[in-house]
């Protein structure tokens, strides 16, 4: 997971996932995700990139 992490760096500003499983949502919010319950998405991560600041 932290090889997808800092290879999205690359191409993404936010990273957004969904999971209904609690230990999947703990295993995520261990890597640094924040809960964000909503529709198709569970959790968000922001990554910060040279490119997400030129927006």
């Amino acid at each position: 997971m932290n090889t997808i992490i800092k290879q999205a760096q690359f191409h993404f500003c936010i990273l957004r996932l969904f999971t209904s499983n609690q230990a999947a949502a703990a295993f995520y919010e261990q890597l640094g995700f924040e809960h964000l319950p909503g529709h198709k998405v569970s959790h968000v991560l922001i990554l910060s990139n040279w490119i997400c600041r030129m927006m």
